[in-house]
């Protein structure tokens, strides 16, 4: 499988290996597989990526994101 993205053109071992996890671990968090993954996991795969990940908290009419 490959992943084409804003500059990528990666396979899933590249992302994998450069996130140090497995391909099915990848896989799995690419399914939405996470309720047991660790925000660095998350955050290794949008490096990756050449992304950057950014968590938010909706409060009714208010957000706090973190980065």
């Amino acid at each position: 499988m490959r992943v084409k993205g804003w500059k990528q053109d990666l396979t899933q071992r590249d992302i994998a290996d450069s996130m140090g996890v497995s391909t099915p671990r990848l896989s799995a968090v690419e399914h939405g597989e996470i309720d047991r993954t660790e925000v660095a996991t998350l955050r290794s795969l949008v490096r990756a990526l050449d992304g950057e990940l950014r968590v938010a908290a909706d409060f009714g009419t208010r957000r706090h994101t973190v980065t």
